[in-house]
């Protein structure tokens, strides 16, 4: 790729020479036009011998040396530029160059030139009043085009008022001049306009931000004032207007926030998609450099290293993407402790407790389910231990398996045969294999009109019983006026020998051991009553 380069060369003295020579030949004709003024009225009033005498008397003037060329030995400092076109641009230098706009252009590439030795001047300039001691600094325009913000060293800003479209910027005399930074340390470093051309804010080196308004209110309401749209005719034969019902519709400002925010996705998904080819193009120029570079020779070839531009760009993408990963949690621990308990409540709350929670087995070619139910963790009060899977009682068929294996290898053992009662064990325990479903529903049919008939014979008894009963009870009834002598007599004993002794009320009674009633006690009871619901379960 060829690399185009300026390199500047002063041109201020050549062009104080170009000035003070027009300024020569203006002031040359200016004395030009007093002479033949001068000529004519000696002419009136003389005649022809005047002129004779006018010529005598006039002597030439001596002419004052031109400014010599000079070229300072120290390059002046590029203070701004900006472009003005495909290969051209203006530029603000400051030192000995300070008081003009250079346009300068790049000269054409010659690979064969050494920059360094490489002698350019610009091919024309502005004049700019009052900035050989104070040069310009920072220049910016505003979206229009139509206004040049020009900072100065002194910390002044300066506003130049410009056509459209006119890059040679011929309209460079008139201009508002404001002072707003620090004369001495206040120099304009920065300058910035709002999206509308409304404010300027600005940045000067004595640490001051300052915002100005570049219209006037009135000049702006002027601008933007609204037009008041003429009525419309025919509004009473139109439909009125439906009103929305349905609550889950947006409202005016929902629905303005949501397409602001669907704009703003949308300008963000069209830049990402943007930053994707400019990737992906760029990924694909370095493939295709690798696939050349491997085309070469062995000893020519460039080694994989050798793309690397800086070996310490990786490092400092990854050490800011941890950076800003840590941040990152740092801005949302706080979510993060909050949510975290959260969970932990509900868990406590809902999830500890339990010892088992729900299990629910569902049948493969029917519709059958089987569910278990939630059980609840003993409290700290119960004093019953929960068997473990391994001390549970064993089923018929796992006990009688066990025991026809052990007997098995007895029998190898001794060479003993089998008997016929091991024979009907075996029989029986085959009874206790699975069944099929069709076969276990009949079971648990007949079961149930089993328990049925039973419940039922069983009520019948327990009625015929009571029948009985009560025919006893009351043939064995007394008369109402009959006494029981054992009575009687135990009443005729206690007004004679019993007194009436009300122990509780009594002042030095004393409740017994046995039946006094603590905390202690009442956890016992409270965990007896817990062992009992669980034993239930």
């Amino acid at each position: 790729m060829c690399l185009k380069c300026f390199h500047f060369t002063s041109v201020k003295s050549k062009i104080l020479r170009l000035i003070e020579i027009e300024k020569r030949e203006k002031q040359k004709e200016l004395k030009a036009k007093e002479r033949e003024e001068r000529i004519k009225k000696l002419i009136e009033e003389m005649g022809e011998d005047a002129e004779k005498e006018f010529q005598e008397e006039e002597e030439e003037e001596e002419e004052e040396p031109l400014p010599e060329i000079f070229i300072p030995p120290n390059p002046s400092p590029i203070l701004c530029g900006f472009y003005s076109g495909p290969g051209k641009f203006w530029v603000s230098l400051g030192g000995y160059d300070a008081g003009f706009l250079y346009h300068c252009e790049f000269p054409l590439c010659d690979k064969s030139s050494n920059f360094e030795e490489q002698r350019d001047e610009p091919f024309d300039f502005r004049f700019l009043e009052d900035t050989e001691e104070n040069p310009i600094q920072t220049i910016i325009f505003s979206f229009s085009q139509t206004m040049m913000f020009c900072g100065m060293r002194n910390g002044a800003i300066r506003v130049y008022i410009l056509n459209q479209n006119e890059p040679l910027l011929s309209s460079l005399e008139d201009y508002w001049h404001f002072s707003i930074h620090d004369n001495d340390y206040g120099c304009v470093k920065s300058m910035v306009t709002s999206f509308d051309d409304r404010f300027l804010i600005t940045a000067g080196a004595d640490n001051n931000i300052f915002v100005f308004t570049i219209f006037s209110e009135l000049e702006f309401l002027k601008i933007v004032k609204a037009k008041v749209p003429s009525p419309k005719f025919g509004i009473e034969t139109q439909p009125p207007t439906e009103d929305i019902e349905d609550p889950k519709a947006y409202s005016i400002e929902n629905a303005r926030k949501k397409r602001e925010h669907d704009k703003l996705m949308k300008e963000m998904e069209e830049l990402k998609a943007g930053k994707r080819e400019q990737i992906q193009a760029l990924r694909n120029t370095f493939w295709k450099l690798i696939e050349m570079n491997k085309e070469l020779p062995e000893h020519m070839q460039f080694k994989r290293t050798d793309f690397d531009l800086d070996s310490k760009i990786r490092a400092e993408i990854d050490r800011k993407t941890v950076h800003k990963i840590h941040q990152l949690e740092k801005e949302l621990a706080w979510e993060k402790e909050k949510y975290y308990l959260g969970l932990k409540k509900v868990q406590n709350r809902f999830r500890d407790p339990l010892e088992n929670d729900t299990i629910v087995v569902y049948a493969i070619q029917t519709d059958h389910k089987i569910s278990s139910y939630r059980l609840v963790k003993p409290s700290k009060y119960s004093k019953h231990k929960r068997a473990s899977q391994s001390e549970r009682r064993m089923s018929k068929l796992d006990r009688f398996e066990k025991e026809g294996s052990g007997k098995r290898d007895s029998q190898r053992e001794t060479g003993g045969s089998i008997s016929m009662q091991e024979e009907s064990m075996i029989e029986k325990g085959k009874k206790f294999r699975p069944k099929t479903l069709s076969e276990i529903m009949i079971q648990n049919q007949i079961e149930k009109t089993r328990k049925l008939i039973q419940q039922a014979e069983r009520a019948q008894q327990k009625i015929q019983q009571r029948k009985k009963e009560w025919e006893e009870l009351y043939k064995s009834k007394p008369d109402h006026d009959y006494e029981d002598p054992k009575d009687v007599q135990a009443i005729k004993e206690a007004q004679v020998y019993m007194g009436d002794f009300n122990l509780k009320t009594a002042a030095d009674y004393k409740i017994p051991e046995h039946m006094r009633i603590n905390a202690a006690k009442k956890e016992e009871e409270l965990g007896q009553l817990v062992s009992m619901v669980l034993t239930h379960r």
